[in-house]
C-alpha cells in the first residue's frame, strides 16, 4: 500500500430505508429495496420502545408516543427515535402488525414507497390509538 492510499476495511453500508417529507404528515419512512407481500420485516426493526405508565408530561407523549391500554409506548431515548417511530397511519397500510407484535408487508412495496401502518390495530388491547393527525392547519400548533 503506497502513502497516498487507505485500506478500506469497512462493508458496504446496508441502509434499507430512509427519512423524508411525507404527503400524509410530517416526516415519513421510505424503503430503498423492494419487499414482497408477505415479507416479515422483523429483522429490521429496532426494540426501542419503553413502555410508560404515567407521567407529568402528558402532552410530550400525546405528541410523541402510542397511547394503548395503560399507557404509552414511546422512544427510549426522545433525541434519537429509531426510523420505525416515523412510519405514519393508513387505513390502507403496506405494513400490518399480527398480535404477535410480527411486522408483515401487506403489499408489495418498492424503492421510494413510504411504509405505512394502521395505527388502530397495532394493539389488540388498546383503548386509545386513534391517530392523531396533524394536518397542515394544525401543524403550528402542534409543536408549540
Amino acid at each position: 500500500m503506497t502513502n497516498g492510499q487507505k485500506k478500506n476495511n469497512k462493508k458496504e453500508l446496508e441502509v434499507f430505508f430512509y427519512l423524508a417529507p411525507s404527503k400524509i404528515s410530517g416526516v415519513g419512512l421510505f424503503s430503498r429495496i423492494n419487499f414482497k407481500k408477505g415479507d416479515i420485516l422483523d429483522k429490521f426493526i429496532t426494540d426501542d420502545g419503553v413502555f410508560i405508565k404515567n407521567s407529568s408530561d402528558i402532552d410530550l407523549l400525546n405528541k410523541t408516543c402510542v397511547e394503548v391500554k395503560g399507557g404509552w409506548w414511546c422512544p427510549a431515548d426522545f433525541s434519537r427515535p429509531s426510523f420505525w417511530w416515523y412510519i405514519n397511519h393508513s387505513e390502507n397500510p403496506n405494513v400490518n402488525c399480527n398480535e404477535e407484535n410480527v411486522f408483515i408487508v401487506a403489499k408489495n412495496i418498492n424503492p421510494g414507497d413510504e411504509i405505512t401502518i394502521n395505527y388502530g390495530k397495532l394493539d389488540k388491547d388498546a383503548d386509545n390509538t386513534k391517530p392523531k393527525f396533524i394536518g397542515k392547519k394544525n401543524l403550528k400548533s402542534f409543536y408549540q
